[in-house]
């Protein structure tokens, strides 16, 4: 390719030519440099020129598009005009050279710079009004091509100006990925990751030119479409980037930043609650395997990704799907079953609930059973299962002499495996209220004495702390400061806020975070054991008493007398056992051992 390119281009070799016979290149790639180009460097090199010379001539090419016209010129000297002839060029109104010989003008056409734009603006810096120069008649593409690989083979080259070469040389046609791999001694994963910081969006890319977010940053970000770049740069701008307006904060990690990435930008098509192969789940019949909005279509941008499997990056599409199955496998449910209408039946989950955009009340699996063996049972749709999509039951009737005693023996074996998880679930609930109050009664101990006198460095702890904690530690700072942003506040709004608080309350505010904890079965504020300590160092509350308070305020109303009862003995001071509300003690106390 190389060979059969210098068999097309003519090449005529000039001693010296005139500066002014010579204009820029009008190529994009070489503005793109040009506007790099410093005034201490071309200094620097102009220096070197006088004191050296001019090692390589510049290449230039007989600058297209200009014509010779006739036109006239204003005389000085005579007080008139003159005839003669212009170089011209139609297109950008330009005038270049005039003579009154068009023979004259003919032997000196304008010349475009090729390669050596930097060491010609150091020739006129120098002074000289000649410069070397090797001139090829080339074409456009030629010149594309010269100018990119030259500035691809620039040690300090820009990495988005490698990554606009790439895709140039791409779209002229001269180069597939493979080929350009090949060309530049690089891998294909290479050349498609560097071709994809082309489609970063503006505000992304400024900081890329700013230095202020790494190139592997920029890479992983690229990965993504337009539209989810700018939900990323809303949501991870400040915390994860490491700024946010005048402030600086640390960076995420690379790593760090890649399973924030991964954890809200990509959605799992292995575990996905609906049938992927099923095309009646969009209009189009478009099914997961043949969309390219999935991380399997780009093998080479999401490798690492795919290591767990293929996902889907359209949050959007992969929601819908996922109401359009509920919807589609009920109607089939209820055809199957001879139901007239599918809204009677239900939809059920591990948890009782789904997604926000699920309207319908979901019931939990400890409610379903795998037959309707009393005749009464409800059917409904199982939409957590390992095949969504499951026929399962649900009994209301606490009563049921099939479903109300037996109803998890499947799961357990035992029959008050139910009232056993209310029961528990209910201590669960009383803890935490004591917890609370304790952590919340223990951190006004601070609005006297603050952890720091240095309100800066505390503003500054508090908004890592606020990210890193931001699932509960709103919750919890609500007890004692309405005005408190909530989870999903904007980074804007959350460091107002923490700007604007007294020294007291960030210290308060301090405190919560340290003792806050987070648990795999939903969020707990700390061991017990730390909050008894807490309790014995700042406030010596009654804990067995405001853990009776706690059971009256959150006990059922079928059990509140109950409640009560022990409370009262609690505050006659009797050292007695909280009560059990729907499993008996005994059977409590047989579990237990």
């Amino acid at each position: 390719m190389k060979a059969a390119r210098k068999a097309q281009s003519k090449i005529r070799k000039y001693d010296e030519m005139s500066v002014l016979q010579i204009i820029p290149s009008s190529t994009e790639i070489q503005a793109r440099r040009r506007a790099k180009f410093t005034d201490d460097e071309i200094s620097e090199l102009a220096q070197s020129i006088t004191a050296n010379g001019l090692i390589q001539p510049i290449t230039v090419r007989p600058a297209p598009g200009f014509i010779i016209e006739p036109g006239r010129k204003s005389n000085p000297k005579a007080k008139g005009m003159i005839d003669g002839f212009f170089w011209t060029h139609p297109t950008n109104k330009m005038f270049w050279a005039f003579s009154t010989s068009r023979k004259e003008l003919e032997e000196s056409p304008p010349m475009e710079i090729v390669a050596g734009e930097r060491r010609f603006l150091a020739i006129q810096k120098a002074g000289f009004d000649k410069i070397d120069v090797v001139v090829r008649d080339l074409t456009d593409e030629q010149v594309w091509d010269i100018q990119i690989v030259e500035n691809l083979q620039r040690k300090d080259v820009d990495i988005i100006d490698e990554a606009y070469s790439f895709k140039k040389l791409i779209d002229i046609g001269k180069y597939s990925i493979a080929d350009l791999a090949v060309k530049l001694g690089r891998s294909e994963k290479y050349i498609k990751q560097r071709l994809r910081l082309n489609e970063l969006i503006p505000k992304v890319l400024e900081r890329v030119a700013k230095e202020q977010l790494p190139l592997g940053h920029a890479m992983e970000i690229a990965k993504f479409s337009p539209e989810l770049q700018k939900k990323i740069y809303k949501n991870n701008a400040a915390y994860e980037w490491g700024e946010f307006g005048d402030e600086d904060y640390e960076l995420l990690s690379l790593s760090n930043f890649k399973d924030v990435l991964r954890d809200e930008y990509l959605f799992s098509l292995a575990t996905a609650s609906f049938d992927t192969k099923d095309a009646r789940l969009l209009p189009s019949g478009l099914i997961c395997s043949a969309c390219p909005e999935r991380t399997g279509f780009e093998p080479l941008l999401f490798e690492e990704e795919l290591q767990k499997g293929d996902s889907c990056l359209n949050e959007k599409c992969y929601e819908q799907k996922k109401l359009a199955f509920y919807q589609i496998t009920r109607a089939d449910a209820a055809k199957q079953l001879g139901v007239k209408d599918p809204k009677n039946i239900g939809f059920a989950s591990e948890r009782g609930f789904y997604d926000p955009e699920f309207k319908e009340k979901v019931h939990t699996w400890a409610d379903l059973f795998e037959s309707n063996e009393c005749g009464k049972a409800k059917p409904v749709i199982d939409l957590g299962a390992e095949t969504p999509g499951t026929i399962a039951y649900i009994c209301e009737d606490s009563k049921c002499k099939k479903h109300g005693k037996t109803a998890s023996d499947k799961d357990n074996g035992t029959a008050d495996w139910q009232l056993k998880q209310n029961e528990e679930r209910f201590q669960r609930d009383v803890a935490t209220a004591v917890q609370r109050r304790i952590l919340i009664e223990s951190a006004s101990f601070f609005t006297e004495k603050a952890f720091w006198s240095d309100k800066d460095l505390v503003d500054d702890l508090l908004w890592h702390l606020w990210k890193n904690n931001s699932y509960y530690l709103p919750d919890l700072m609500a007890l004692w400061d309405k005005s408190a942003p909530r989870p999903d506040d904007s980074d804007k709004k959350v460091k107002k806020y923490l700007s604007g608080l007294d020294i007291s309350k960030l210290s308060q505010m301090i405190f919560l975070a340290l003792y806050c904890r987070r648990s795999v079965s939903g969020w707990q504020l700390a061991d017990p054991a730390e909050i008894l300590e807490i309790n014995d160092r700042y406030t010596k509350l009654n804990y067995k008493l405001i853990d009776a308070e706690a059971r009256v305020d959150l006990a059922p109303k079928e059990f509140k007398a109950k409640a009560k009862t022990y409370l009262k003995a609690v505050q006659s001071g009797e050292e007695i056992e909280p009560p059990s509300f729907w499993v008996k003690e005994e059977d409590n106390a047989k579990s237990d051992s």
